[in-house]
């Protein structure tokens, strides 16, 4: 009963899907076993950020908040387990070739797929749509490949994708704080929130898609750590329960 608890098949499809794209997109299992450590925490952070959203969505409900909560963290929970279970069954230091072949093609379409999948329901496709988002994640990579260029770096490409995670993460805590100045503007909590939040999805989405489309480039990028995951965490959480109490007052 207690294992059941812990079960939420949309959760659940969520990392599943991306995992098979990992396998999908390198040539053997030693090499997807390896490929797995570098985006599963990624995916376990999206998942969190498509589901804060859909939480903030259905704010009128307040019956509805702690169980979406719940839902929300357990794709952190899977995420995180089954980091855990690859680096356990196979922690070798493998080296992850490219293929020549469709497959990382058809890896990143299942990954779009996956995600579109998670953020299909309620409140939809256009709640995640955000242009000032994209052009802040954007022009926060123009910066790194600019500065890489500047500073004669060989491996602009991969100093992008070791960067974007961080990227993500640092708009998304600049962007909140401005929000906690806003909070007695009701009218400014939701367009400003929606930038933070979907800066920080956008950067992580872009960090797996160039991975799975270039699987060898993770040889040279070291995964997101626990830290990096506890952050953010600490952060998104933090940000929402302030939002929750904002709102009940």
């Amino acid at each position: 009963m207690l294992v059941a608890s812990y079960i939420e098949f949309g959760s659940l499809i969520f990392v599943l899907g991306s995992l098979v794209a990992a396998y999908v997109a390198t040539d053997s299992y030693h090499q997807g076993t390896a490929f797995v450590r570098h985006i599963v925490l990624e995916v376990g952070l999206i998942g969190v950020i498509i589901g804060a959203i859909a939480m903030l969505a259905n704010m009128s409900d307040p019956e509805a908040i702690f169980p979406a909560v719940f839902v929300m963290l357990l794709v952190a929970i899977y995420s995180i387990f089954f980091y855990g279970v690859t680096s356990i069954i196979d922690n070798t230091e493998v080296k992850i070739v490219s293929s020549s072949s469709i497959r990382p093609s058809i890896a990143c379409g299942i990954f779009t797929l996956t995600v579109l999948y998670a953020i299909g329901t309620e409140p939809g496709l256009p709640a995640y749509l955000n242009l000032p988002s994209v052009i802040l994640v954007l022009g926060g990579i123009g910066i790194i490949a600019g500065l890489s260029k500047i500073t004669n770096q060989v491996n602009v490409l991969e100093i992008v994708v070791r960067s974007l995670p961080f990227l993500g993460l640092f708009l998304f805590f600049v962007i909140s704080i401005y929000v906690l100045t806003v909070l007695d503007d009701p009218r400014s909590i939701g367009p400003t929130l929606a930038v933070s939040y979907l800066s920080f999805l956008y950067a992580l989405f872009l960090s797996i898609v160039i991975k799975l489309r270039r699987p060898s480039i993770v040889n040279g990028v070291t995964p997101i750590g626990w830290s990096f995951v506890g952050w953010a965490l600490v952060i998104l959480i933090f940000v929402l329960g302030l939002l929750l109490l904002s709102f009940a007052d």
